[in-house]
């Protein structure tokens, strides 16, 4: 297996589909009461029947609808500006739950017209804060965050966004005072789910499991959306954990709710036999333009023995990481560092794409990649130099812990 499947597979930046299950969600408040103090079993998640919600293929019909009402009207009318917001939401939605990467190029790209011709309305910024966070470009969007505020948006509009970006920068514990504030001003299952996902990403699992409770208790519409990505955050916290069968519990539950979510279906393609990931992720990646996704079907179909289909796989996987790096070097310095390391073959590559990354982000994913690329790299320096740092990190694993220990010893 490689060292990425081994490692905990972080999707494409979620800061998104927090903002895509909010606009899915339509209200959901928490009950009044002890009721929702009173977390249910969270070791499995609740079936269709506690917790009933439209089916996922109707849903995304739905969803796909909208997206071709709303181009339909921005072609009769170019300089609406309501149209387009509501364009972004839908096609940052859809790039959540796809992964498709067209549909966040093309929200940012409408984002940025929309601030052009409505520079007062603080909605542009916000949408462009989300569609720029999308794709790793984080200082330009605190700063419209900021000019969001000036603009109008209230204090608590912009706990949740500001939160993801901080997370995702991996200041987890000045992102955690948000997720507290924004769960405090309005429980929901979008405030209380975050803020769960991140107390596993902190290590603080059983916090996080009285959340993920209260979240699924807290949710009073039919939208499968968020419901799936509720379950899909917490199948990555019990993956961190430790806990694979329940974290398989919980993908295959989001994916019962969404078949098409990407990231649930690549998570748990990695957790099964090699012709059932296969099977899975075929379907997914004809839908998607995200080469992580179809690095792993490659992946999966060289265990099930099918070597030559892997690799006309991995040469289209090669081929778009190095397009995207081009067009997104932020966004996709990771992923495709990941991809170098492990199936291109090119530990320098990986390497040079690992410190671009960690220069923009302190997680322990980017520490974990730098040195297991700069062992691979035989760099002692960028071991001595990254390893002393990642030991600095508050919130790791053992693994990151033991390989931080010992990255500088003589070699």
């Amino acid at each position: 297996m490689s060292a990425r499947a081994r490692l905990l597979l972080s999707p494409l930046l979620c800061v998104v589909s927090l903002t895509a299950c909010n606009k899915a969600q339509q209200g959901g408040g928490a009950p009044s009461g002890s009721a929702a103090a009173e977390a249910p079993d969270s070791v499995r998640p609740p079936d269709d029947r506690q917790l009933p919600t439209t089916g996922g293929r109707i849903a995304f019909a739905n969803l796909e609808a909208q997206i071709q009402g709303a181009e339909a009207a921005i072609a009769r009318s170019p300089t609406e500006i309501d149209t387009r917001l509501k364009l972004i939401e839908l096609l940052s939605m859809r790039a959540v739950y796809r992964a498709r990467i067209a549909d966040r190029e093309r929200a940012l790209s409408l984002a940025e017209a929309v601030v052009h011709d409505a520079p007062a309305r603080h909605e542009g910024y916000l949408a462009r804060s989300s569609a720029r966070a999308a794709l790793h470009l984080f200082p330009d969007a605190l700063a419209d965050l900021d000019e969001a505020q000036k603009h109008g948006a209230s204090p608590s509009q912009l706990l949740s966004p500001r939160a993801s970006i901080l997370q995702a920068q991996g200041k987890l514990d000045e992102a955690w005072k948000l997720r507290r504030a924004a769960r405090e001003a309005s429980k929901s299952l979008t405030t209380l789910g975050a803020e769960a996902a991140l107390l596993g990403e902190m290590r603080r699992f059983e916090e996080a499991e009285r959340l993920y409770g209260q979240a699924t208790l807290s949710y009073r519409d039919v939208s499968p959306f968020p419901v799936a990505w509720l379950f899909f955050q917490a199948g990555l916290t019990w993956q961190r954990a430790g806990k694979t069968e329940r974290a398989r519990a919980f993908y295959t539950a989001a994916l019962a709710r969404l078949p098409e979510y990407a990231h649930a279906a690549s998570h748990l393609a990695l957790l099964e036999a090699p012709a059932q990931g296969v099977s899975r992720l075929e379907p997914i990646v004809a839908a998607s333009d995200d080469p992580e996704l179809e690095m792993i079907l490659a992946q999966r179909l060289r265990d099930r023995g099918d070597s030559a289909e892997a690799e006309r796989r991995l040469a289209h996987v090669r081929a778009r990481f190095d397009e995207l790096c081009a067009k997104h070097p932020e966004a996709f310095a990771d992923h495709a560092g990941w991809f170098w390391l492990d199936e291109g073959h090119d530990p320098q590559r990986a390497l040079t794409l690992a410190k671009q990354n960690l220069a923009l982000r302190k997680t322990e994913k980017a520490y974990e990649l730098g040195l297991l690329a700069a062992t691979a790299a035989g760099s002692r320096a960028d071991l001595c130099a990254i390893g002393p740092e990642a030991q600095k990190l508050r919130y790791s694993g053992e693994m990151l812990r033991t390989i931080a220990a010992s990255a500088c010893d003589a070699r």
